[in-house]
């Protein structure tokens, strides 16, 4: 997933109302590549709740993001995103590391809900 993600509309990975009724367990993943010279959204989740995104620390994670997946090397190019996070419920991200190795960029994570998704956690994580 490298060199991909151009926009919020076409990020490098973007996961849209998966449940545990769809897919055992819902969401794992982990071990991917993000990153590198033109990757402006890493991660998009759309309409999706109970998750847990962190780092290879975090024990139980749906979603791993991984200090050397190259996560810190997305959001490039003014108003894009490492984690955009649209109609999502019931989730946390805990120590994700998005302390940027390509200098400002531009949002680390961003959180777009209505009145009906709620309790989003953010704890942990660096973003410099």
């Amino acid at each position: 997933m490298q060199n991909c993600g151009n926009d919020v509309t076409r990020p490098a990975l973007w996961l849209n109302g998966i449940t545990e009724d769809i897919i055992p367990k819902g969401i794992i993943a982990s071990g991917n590549l993000f990153g590198t010279g033109a990757s402006r959204v890493g991660l998009r989740i759309d309409n999706m709740s109970n998750l847990l995104i962190g780092n290879q620390t975090v024990v139980g994670a749906n979603i791993t993001l991984e200090d050397v997946s190259g996560m810190r090397a997305t959001g490039s190019g003014g108003d894009n995103y490492c984690i955009y996070l649209n109609g999502v419920s019931n989730t946390t991200i805990d120590k994700v590391d998005l302390n940027s190795t390509i200098g400002f960029t531009g949002w680390g994570i961003r959180i777009d809900n209505s009145y009906l998704h709620s309790n989003i956690t953010v704890k942990n994580c660096k973003n410099y």
